[in-house]
Order: structure tokens, then C-alpha cells, then sequence
């Protein structure tokens, strides 16, 4: 487990999800952009809870190991999230021109985007 310390507060979460966490806003002030992300910690008094921490440039985040033998809360949501974001920002989703002699959604957007004939005036 780690102390996750962000705006003055120390909380206690599992390693791996700190990890991510930690990669994640490296990589999101890199990019000049921002994200928020719930995860389940341990606060100081020792209850569980959701922490909402908000990543971007200038935002101040740090973790350091902590010695316990508490069980670290379930982050699968956060962890699978997390991945989900990084793979994003190191492989960006990317377009490139249609072929023209690609017609196989020609009758798909013609049915869609046809003319309503409703909208026909009379003239």
C-alpha cells in the first residue's frame, strides 16, 4: 500500500492503483490536459472511502510506501479506467481518408441522411 498526498491530505490506497494514478497525471500534464478520477481509499482516521482526485498541469500529487498489513480496497474500476486512459493518450485513435471506391456504407448513409419528405414545400 502507499500514502497517496494530494492537497494537504494523505490517504492509503493499493500499490497498483497509486501507480497508475501516479503515471496517469505524468502523462496528462504532459499532454496540458486534465481528468478526474474516483478512487477507494483509506483515509486517515482508517475508514474506507472514495476519493475524487482531479490530474492535470500543476496539480500536486505524491506517493510514498506505507508498512501495513491492511488489505488494499478494490480499485478495479479505477485500475481498468486508468489503463483505458493511458493506452489512449500513447496510442491516439487516428483517421485518414476514405477510399472513394469504398462504397460498401453508400446505401447505410443514403437510408440515414436521406431528404424527410416532410420537410418538402410545396411551391
Amino acid at each position: 500500500m502507499k500514502h497517496i498526498s494530494y492537497a494537504d491530505k494523505s490517504l492509503l490506497a493499493g500499490d497498483d492503483v497509486v501507480d497508475l494514478l501516479l503515471h496517469y497525471a505524468a502523462r496528462l500534464a504532459d499532454q496540458g490536459a486534465a481528468d478526474d478520477v474516483d478512487v477507494h481509499v483509506f483515509s486517515a482516521d482508517g475508514d474506507e472511502t472514495i476519493a475524487t482526485f482531479v490530474l492535470g498541469p500543476g496539480m500536486g500529487i505524491m506517493a510514498e510506501v506505507a508498512h501495513t498489513s491492511m488489505p488494499a480496497p478494490d480499485n478495479s474500476e479505477a485500475m481498468a479506467y486508468l489503463r483505458e486512459k493511458l493506452e489512449l493518450l500513447d496510442s491516439p485513435p487516428h483517421g485518414g481518408p476514405m477510399d472513394p471506391e469504398d462504397t460498401e456504407l453508400d446505401a447505410f448513409y443514403t437510408e440515414q441522411f436521406a431528404a424527410d419528405p416532410r420537410d418538402a414545400r410545396a411551391d
